[in-house]
């Protein structure tokens, strides 16, 4: 403004003038005559110097190391030799993801950024997101991640994206950092914009403008609830996440307040079916002969229930546990899950959890405190064996220690098999668990 200012006092038609910063930075390649008040006329500017031309084709060695610096989106195609095929409207969930708190301008800012591309990165690839921008300026640093892209296009990605949205805001917090995060699904233009000399693979559309206005307006909320979606992503990943309605808030360049959500948690359960089930008799039926024999005493066996997605598992599930509860049997409830497909027994951890008496949320000291008192004297030498179910941190006891590869593995599954054992000997159980395509 200053410099305006003084443009319009010292500027005669035709005049470039120059501040002082401005004129030290190029001192060695032009000329220029005092204008007063600190600011430089510029009377001269050497010819560019002349570049070297650069090759038509840059060598396999420059391909190679420039190969990185392509979005995987576009590399995965490129080398198949499609090309000419970027340029798509796809069914995409936008993360954006501004760090306060860190000085850009610092001598320490790239080892700050480094440490939150460090808690960042791994969560990105576990929900199998791509990072798509990173920007630094005076609001902080802006992460821009983005679910649906080839080659790693999902159906769940708004489940995903609000699950990176959750675990990226715990992980930020519990390292100090501020975060607002703005979360959309919707459908965007992805491809190449630019010419052959100079282009980028980008993604364009309403989803990612209102993504970035939600994370501006999570900035005004408290700590802790600064993080937002939209209905789109709600409904669509409601059936694995818990999400809390807030008021609607008005957006730049929105015309009527718009509806927004808040991620809460994962869900310990499927969502409750709010209507009776018609039809399906064969199959209630069958879990209902089940329970039965387990209500009885007898030997209940196994039921396995197979259908493409949308087909009702999950209702025949609810209706298990009502009939369960009707009987007055035990349910445990376990379940697989994409993100979590190479996680050693994932799908036995919430059982496992319900069946120790474990809390929800308690830090690791008082969960390694729970296990070692469910378990009981009899058994605390072989805790450690958890390790593969839960993050304990136990050391490794007299037992536990000179057991290596194929010895643990089994000597964990005769642990889990004892524990769910006595579990039924003590009461009827009936055990389920969901999604056994996606089991480790």
């Amino acid at each position: 403004q200053g410099l305006d200012i003084v443009s319009r006092t010292l500027l005669q038609p035709g005049d470039a003038v120059l501040s002082a910063g401005a004129w030290s930075a190029i001192v060695a390649r032009a000329s220029a005559s005092p204008a007063g008040q600190g600011q430089w006329r510029l009377t001269h500017v050497d010819p560019a110097p002349t570049l070297p031309p650069v090759p038509d084709h840059p060598s396999a060695a420059v391909m190679e190391r420039l190969r990185g610096f392509v979005p995987e989106a576009a590399r995965a195609r490129l080398a198949a030799g499609h090309g000419d095929w970027l340029g798509e409207l796809r069914q995409v969930t936008v993360l954006f993801c501004l760090v306060g708190g860190l000085d850009h301008m610092a001598a320490a800012a790239p080892a700050q950024l480094q440490a939150v591309m460090s808690l960042a990165e791994p969560i990105v690839q576990h929900c199998q997101g791509q990072l798509n921008e990173i920007v630094v300026d005076d609001k902080g640093v802006v992460l821009v991640v983005l679910f649906g892209l080839p080659p790693m296009g999902h159906e769940d990605g708004a489940a995903r994206g609000a699950r990176a949205a959750l675990d990226l805001s715990a992980a930020l917090t519990a390292a100090g950092h501020d975060s607002a995060i703005g979360v959309t699904t919707g459908r965007c233009f992805c491809g190449v914009v630019g010419s052959e000399v100079r282009r980028e693979y980008a993604v364009v559309g309403d989803t990612m403008n209102v993504a970035a206005r939600l994370m501006e307006a999570a900035t005004q909320r408290p700590a802790g609830q600064r993080l937002l979606c939209d209905t789109a992503t709600a409904h669509a990943a409601e059936a694995r996440i818990e999400f809390a309605s807030l008021a609607p808030i008005s957006l730049k360049g929105k015309p009527h307040p718009l509806q927004v959500l808040q991620p809460l948690r994962m869900r310990s359960r499927p969502l409750q079916a709010t209507q009776d089930m018609v039809g399906r008799l064969v199959e209630r039926q069958a879990i209902a002969d089940a329970l039965q024999r387990a209500a009885s005493g007898s030997q209940a066996g196994t039921l396995l229930v197979m259908g493409d997605a949308g087909m009702g598992k999950s209702r025949l599930v609810h209706e298990l546990f009502e009939q369960a509860q009707r009987l007055k049997l035990a349910t445990l409830h376990g379940g697989a899950d994409a993100i979590e497909a190479g996680t050693p027994y994932f799908a036995w951890r919430r059982p496992f959890a319900e069946l120790l008496g474990l809390s929800a949320n308690v830090d690791v000291d008082a969960r390694r405190a729970e296990v070692l008192q469910a378990l009981g004297p009899s058994r605390a030498d072989r805790a450690p064996l958890l390790e593969a179910v839960f993050v304990l941190g136990l050391p490794d006891t007299a037992v536990t220690a000179e057991l290596t590869g194929q010895p643990r593995a089994a000597a964990t599954r005769e642990l889990l098999v004892a524990l769910l054992g006595a579990a039924a000997q003590a009461r009827p159980l009936a055990l389920v668990l969901e999604d056994a395509h996606w089991f480790d």
